[in-house]
């Protein structure tokens, strides 16, 4: 018989920001119909603009230098701006269209998953736009971040592919009706075009699928066109 005399159980109070997560994502799930949605963008013209804004950058450092992630959010955003269907709020008055795209950003700071919002990411440049999520990533990794930075999206893009998660689901945070997942980057074959993987989440309440899967494609073209029509 094996000896459990030393055998140690441990349990962890769950309070603080995980608590908060863990309250909006239980709540998340029980009050919206959520569906999820898959493809892949074609991500060669994105790795080769992501090379040449690496390549001015070491040209001055000075310079904050666009993230994969900082393209795609770009990119997304202006989708979002032509596709307003799914840059709303589902709330009990009705569904809320917004012009302005509130961008959330999933940031996992070690301690806890929190979401920074870029308002009005859709007004902004690439740089602009790759200097703020930077700004908002550094105030939630130290702990500084204000409950004001987290408050009033109207869509969220979560990345797990630096994690190597090729597909995933991501949960609504509501009253969002939208949230793209992004996974991580590879190939079908040796020498093949790099594909990214998008799972968009979406409430059915608020949109059909059809509705849904157009706005995806959209997000995938402009992806794929990512540096051929960037602002930077």
């Amino acid at each position: 018989m094996q000896d459990t005399d030393h055998a140690r159980t441990e349990i962890l109070k769950v309070r603080g920001a995980r608590k908060i997560t863990a309250q909006r994502m239980r709540a998340s799930l029980q009050e919206t119909a959520q569906v999820t949605l898959t493809r892949y963008a074609v991500a060669t013209n994105l790795v080769s603009f992501r090379s040449g804004l690496k390549a001015q950058s070491a040209k001055n450092p000075e310079d904050v230098c666009p993230t994969l992630n900082d393209i795609i959010m770009h990119c997304v955003s202006r989708v979002l701006e032509a596709h307003t269907e799914i840059n709303a709020l589902f709330t009990p008055e009705g569904i809320e269209r917004h012009s302005a795209v509130n961008l959330g950003f999933a940031v996992d700071t070690g301690r806890s998953l929190l979401v920074p919002v870029i308002h009005g990411a859709n007004e902004l440049s690439l740089k602009e736009l790759a200097h703020r999520s930077k700004e908002l990533i550094d105030l939630a990794k130290t702990g500084k971040i204000t409950a004001d930075a987290m408050t009033g999206g109207t869509f969220t893009v979560s990345n797990l592919g630096g994690l190597g998660i090729h597909w995933f689901t991501p949960v609504l945070n509501a009253p969002e009706v939208g949230i793209l997942g992004i996974g991580a980057m590879h190939t079908f074959f040796p020498g093949g075009a790099p594909q990214i993987p998008l799972s968009l989440t979406f409430d059915h309440q608020a949109l059909d699928g059809a509705a849904a899967a157009t706005v995806l494609g959209a997000f995938a073209s402009a992806i794929e066109d990512a540096g051929l029509t960037a602002t930077v």
